[in-house]
């Protein structure tokens, strides 16, 4: 039988995954105007007008910008002419335009972009990954076995997870902040595929999908076996007066760095893939759409290694995100000692403040009485000894130590109040029953550690997507609790 604490448990751990991972498939499916359109496409298709995109510039550099890739295009609707991509229907509603390279994206080449020059009329281009032979009149992502980021919603699309009344794919907010990000006239547009091509035994097969607006990381999902197959540069219109360039040959290696660090805890091939990166021409401070660097996310993970080497290629220790947090900021709320010991004999600012005016010694001494006063109620916090010990390291270099800036709690509306009062109580009320029964306490403990495993963690994160996926994480883990 399962447990009764472990539905709840799951349901935590994948809204936890939400920053990371969309989970709006779990929600009501919203319709874009693209998607609209999609369900309406029929009819007779036009003659195709293919092209062959002409090799872009020669770099005398060596590394991933060196590599030259001569893509040849075929499709529907849609007029190549060297690198520009123009959609040639005319008519407000007419059948999608697509093309697809003949070319699949590999290990070597697993990157590539767009550049709207014309948005048309509605703004409707859509650049993804498909199987070879996808349908010519469906923008990508809309039917099985694609991927999309669109310009018109800024959502990215995924199938094989189709909607019960199409086969379109459903709109999702870009997984890292989880926010639309649309794209316009002279915006750049990238997509590109982490594979399996390290380790003793790699696979070949492509393991997640990453998208980009001007150079900059957007986040991933993964990649389903149904994806294993070979996966094509696939391009859709549907604006009269769209048209792109299309660069096969763009330098990818600081958005493959960026990519990367999201995974540096669990990747343990993160130094050798950082190291490689770096020799191809990355930027060690490139930031994503949350304004983190690799830096910030090696020290959220705790990966030092990887942290050194990005440290001796020049990262900027004290660079801040978008709220404001340091490397220093994250390791500290992160708990991470050995981390906060390297960055603080490199020369790390112990003063940077965040955009609520905390140092990391304020952000870490405000988390350790947080969870002192938590444990009068709660499971001890293993995390206390890892607390005191950043503690100790930040007050020796610190300079006012008397300071203690504690950020004022955001207001609440008074019905958002209640709630959190209400489910406060509530968790108070458990664990309190809890420790009456020794079995019951043994329950909770052992769930806890459940969220730790690394296992459940990629299958929280698997399943984000999946309106089954609460169902299938309690089927497989039911006997660990």
């Amino acid at each position: 039988m399962v447990s009764g604490l472990f539905r709840p448990l799951l349901v935590v751990a994948a809204l936890t995954c939400a920053d990371s991972f969309s989970v709006s498939p779990l929600l009501a499916p919203r319709t874009s105007p693209a998607a609209a359109a999609a369900a309406s496409q029929g009819g007779a298709r036009a003659a195709v007008v293919s092209g062959r995109a002409r090799p872009l510039r020669q770099r005398g550099v060596s590394g991933a910008s060196a590599l030259q890739a001569q893509f040849a295009w075929k499709g529907e609707r849609v007029n190549v002419d060297g690198n520009v991509a123009t959609y040639t229907e005319d008519a407000e509603g007419a059948e999608v335009g697509r093309i697809q390279a003949e070319q699949p994206l590999t290990p070597k080449r697993p990157y590539f972009e767009i550049k709207i020059d014309e948005g048309g009329s509605q703004n409707w281009i859509g650049i993804g990954l498909a199987t070879q032979e996808y349908p010519a009149n469906k923008q990508p992502g809309w039917d099985l076995t694609s991927v999309g980021y669109h310009a018109d919603d800024g959502s990215y699309y995924r199938c094989p997870i189709p909607d019960e009344m199409s086969k379109s794919g459903r709109p999702n907010n870009m997984p890292l902040n989880g926010k639309p990000m649309p794209c316009e006239k002279g915006d750049v547009m990238g997509v590109g595929l982490e594979f399996d091509d390290r380790g003793p035994s790699p696979t070949g097969f492509p393991r997640r999908v990453f998208f980009t607006k001007n150079k900059q990381y957007l986040g991933s999902v993964l990649l389903e076996k149904q994806f294993h197959p070979c996966l094509y540069p696939t391009i859709g219109f549907n604006s009269p007066g769209a048209k792109v360039t299309i660069d096969t040959d763009c330098d990818f290696s600081s958005v493959q760095l960026a990519h990367t660090a999201q995974f540096f805890g669990t990747n343990e091939y993160a130094t050798d893939i950082t190291t490689d990166a770096i020799a191809a021409g990355a930027q060690v401070n490139t930031k994503d759409t949350a304004g983190r660097t690799p830096l910030h996310m090696a020290a959220a993970y705790g990966a030092t290694p990887v942290a050194r080497v990005l440290l001796d290629k020049g990262a900027d220790p004290d660079v801040q995100d978008n709220m404001g947090l340091s490397p220093l900021h994250m390791a500290a709320g992160y708990c991470r000692p050995s981390t906060i010991k390297l960055l603080v004999e490199t020369g790390a600012d112990p003063e940077v403040r965040t955009e609520r005016n905390e140092r990391a010694l304020d952000l870490i001494r405000n988390m350790r009485n947080q969870s002192m006063e938590a444990q009068s109620f709660m499971v001890k916090d293993k995390r206390m000894p890892m607390m005191n010990e950043i503690v100790d390291v930040l007050e020796s270099v610190t300079e006012d130590l008397e300071e203690w800036v504690i950020p004022k709690a955001p207001e609440l509306k008074p019905d958002e109040e209640n709630a959190i009062k209400d489910m406060a109580e509530k968790a108070r009320m458990m664990v309190e029953e809890m420790k009456k029964d020794p079995e019951k306490l043994k329950e909770l403990e052992k769930a806890m550690e459940l969220m730790k495993d690394k296992d459940f963690q990629e299958k929280v994160k698997q399943y984000a997507n999946d309106p089954e996926g609460m169902k299938k994480l309690i089927e497989e883990f039911k006997d660990k609790v």
